[in-house]
C-alpha cells in the first residue's frame, strides 16, 4: 500500500489518497452503499446495534475525542480513513484531520451499542466553501457564502456555540460547517465551525451542500442561489454537494445568486434492508409528527423520546434513529441535545500549550482544541504538558469551557494520544524511529512503527530525507500498546504523525 499524505502534504508529492472522481458524468448518483445520507441517533442507553449486517452509517456534528465523538456516539477511529472530497471537480480525495465541530460522515465496522462503536471510514463533510459576500457580518452575526446565509450561533439552551477558528471579513475564502433551517430565501446555515482556508493547492474551488429545491433537467435551487447543471437529471428534494470552480459564481441581487456546477453528488434518501440510519442536525419546522431536521423530513410517531416528556421545538439540535422510506426518514429514536449541557463536549488526549496563573491552570490544548478551565472547576491530579486529561464541558466560540478536568498521573493503555517530541533513531528501512519527549524534566522515550497507511501532514513526505529526518519535532497520534511509565514505550498503531513548531 502506497503512504498516506494530509491536506498540507509537501507540494509537488504524488499521492494515491488524490483519486480522480469516479464518473465523467457531471452528476454523480451515489446510494447508501456507496456514500450515503447517513443519520446520527441517540442510542438511549440500549443495547441493539447498527443493523443485521453489522455495518451502520452516522451523519452528525464532532463535539469530542478519545476516539471520534459525533452527536454523543463515540467512534474508535483507530483503523478509519479519514478523507474530505475537494476541486472544482470533486477530483480529489484527500486524507484530512477531524476537528471539533466538523459536519463528518461515518461508516461503522460491526454494531453500534451503548452510544459506541468503530469507525471504518469518516468523511468531512463542509457544508460551505466559497468568499463571504459584500457587507462581512453582519450585527446580527449573520454574512452571505455562495448566496447563502450563515448565521454565527451563540451560546445557549438550544444548541452548542459556533467554534470561531477565525473571524472572517468581506473577500474570505472561508470553510463553513453547519447544520440547515428553513428553505428558500429563507435557509440558513447555522454555523457548527469556521475558519479561512489558506489559498494554495486545491483552494481553487466552491462546495455547496443542502436539499435541492425547484428542480429542472438543467438546474436547482438550494435556498437563494440557483445552482445550473449538465448530465443527468437530478430532482426536488434530493439532499446534494455541488462542486465548482471559484470562477462560477456570481450575484444576481442583492438576496440571490447563481452557481455554474462543474460537479454534483446525489445521495439517495433510502436505507439498506435491515439497518438503521442516524441524523444528527436543528430542527427547523414542526407539524404535528413531521419534523423538518438539517433539511430532512422526519416522522417521530413511533420514536421513543429522550427524556421522555420531550416535546420538539423548532431551533433544537436532536439526533435520530431509524430508517428512510420513500424519502421521508422514520425514527425509533429521537434524542434531545442541549447546548448548555455540562457533559456536550468530552476530550482525552495528551495536553499541550499549558497556561497557569501562578500554579493555578487556566488553559490548555487537546487535539489541536483549546481549553479554558474557570475558576470555579476544580482541576484533578498534576497538569503538566504531555500529560493525559479528560476534560468535559460546553462548546463556546473558542472552543471548549471545561466543567470538569482531570490529569492523569499516566496515560490510559490504548487510548488514543499524542505525543510531542524530536525523531531520533530514524530507520527508514524498518520504517521506526524513537520519540523523545520531555514531561515535568524528564525525558521519556516511545518507540514508533509507522505503516503504509500512516497519514503524514504539514510537509512531512516519508520519502524525502530533506523533510522526513531525525531531530525534527513531531506530533505522533495512535494507541499505546506497552506500559506508558516504562523506559521505552511503544505505540501499538502510529495514526498520524505532524510537523511541530516550538517546544514540546
Amino acid at each position: 500500500m502506497s503512504d498516506r499524505h494530509g491536506p498540507e502534504s509537501l507540494a509537488g508529492v504524488t499521492s494515491p489518497s488524490r483519486q480522480r472522481s469516479l464518473s465523467l458524468q457531471r452528476v454523480w448518483q451515489l446510494g447508501l452503499a456507496a456514500l450515503a445520507l447517513a443519520v446520527v441517533a441517540a442510542c438511549g442507553g440500549g443495547g441493539d446495534g447498527v443493523g443485521s449486517n453489522g455495518t451502520g452509517v452516522s451523519s452528525g456534528t464532532v463535539y469530542g475525542f478519545g476516539s471520534v465523538i459525533v452527536d454523543g456516539i463515540t467512534f474508535d477511529d483507530s483503523d478509519a480513513k479519514v478523507e474530505v472530497v475537494e476541486g472544482a471537480e470533486a477530483e480529489f480525495r484527500i486524507l484530512t484531520e477531524v476537528k471539533l465541530g466538523h459536519r463528518t460522515l461515518v461508516e461503522a465496522s460491526g454494531t453500534v451499542s451503548n452510544d459506541a462503536g468503530k469507525a471504518a471510514r469518516i468523511e468531512v463533510e463542509p457544508t460551505l466553501i466559497g468568499v463571504v459576500e459584500a457587507g462581512g457580518i453582519g450585527s446580527d452575526g449573520r454574512f452571505k457564502v455562495l448566496g447563502q446565509t450563515v448565521q454565527i450561533v451563540p451560546a445557549s439552551t438550544e444548541q452548542a456555540a459556533t467554534l470561531m477558528i477565525d473571524t472572517p471579513a468581506e473577500g474570505d475564502l472561508v470553510e463553513v460547517h453547519a447544520t440547515r433551517s428553513g428553505t428558500g430565501t429563507s435557509l440558513v446555515h447555522l454555523a457548527t465551525r469556521i475558519e479561512r482556508r489558506v489559498a494554495p493547492a486545491r483552494t481553487g474551488f466552491l462546495r455547496l451542500t443542502g436539499i435541492t429545491e425547484a428542480a429542472t433537467a438543467t438546474s436547482f435551487r438550494i435556498g437563494a442561489t440557483t445552482v445550473n447543471y449538465t448530465g443527468t437529471a437530478v430532482g426536488t428534494g434530493q439532499l446534494v454537494t455541488v462542486f465548482a470552480g471559484t470562477g462560477d459564481y456570481s450575484t444576481t441581487s442583492a438576496t440571490t445568486g447563481a452557481l455554474t456546477a462543474r460537479a454534483v453528488r446525489v445521495r439517495a434518501l433510502a436505507s439498506t434492508s435491515g439497518r438503521e440510519d442516524y441524523e444528527g442536525g436543528v430542527i427547523g419546522s414542526v407539524s404535528g409528527n413531521v419534523l423538518v431536521i438539517d433539511g430532512v423530513q422526519v416522522n417521530i410517531a413511533a420514536a421513543a423520546k429522550n427524556p421522555s416528556e420531550y416535546i420538539p421545538v423548532a431551533g433544537d439540535y436532536v439526533r435520530v434513529r431509524g430508517s428512510f422510506r420513500s424519502g421521508v426518514f422514520f425514527a425509533t429514536e429521537l434524542k434531545r441535545r442541549r447546548g448548555d449541557d455540562v457533559d456536550l463536549s468530552e476530550i482525552k488526549g495528551s495536553l499541550s500549550s499549558l497556561q497557569l496563573a501562578g500554579s493555578t491552570v487556566t488553559g490548555f490544548k487537546v487535539r489541536d482544541t483549546a481549553v479554558t478551565v474557570p475558576g470555579s472547576v476544580t482541576v484533578d491530579g498534576i497538569c503538566d504538558n504531555g500529560t493525559f486529561v479528560e476534560v468535559k464541558g460546553v462548546i463556546t466560540a473558542t472552543g471548549i469551557l471545561a466543567t470538569r478536568v482531570e490529569c492523569k498521573a499516566v496515560e490510559v493503555l490504548g487510548a488514543v494520544v499524542e505525543r510531542k517530541g524530536y525523531v531520533k533513531n530514524l530507520d527508514r528501512t524498518t520504517s521506526t524511529f524513537d520519540l523523545v519527549q520531555t514531561v515535568r524534566g524528564t525525558d521519556t522515550i516511545a518507540r514508533v512503527q509507522y505503516q503504509p497507511d500512516t497519514t503524514f501532514f504539514r510537509l512531512i513526505d516519508r520519502l524525502d530525507p530533506t523533510s522526513w529526518t531525525n531531530d525534527i519535532l513531531v506530533e505522533v497520534e495512535g494507541p499505546l500498546a506497552s506500559d506508558p511509565t516504562a523506559a521505552v514505550a511503544s505505540f501499538e498503531k502510529t495514526m498520524k504523525i505532524k510537523l511541530e513548531s516550538g517546544l514540546p
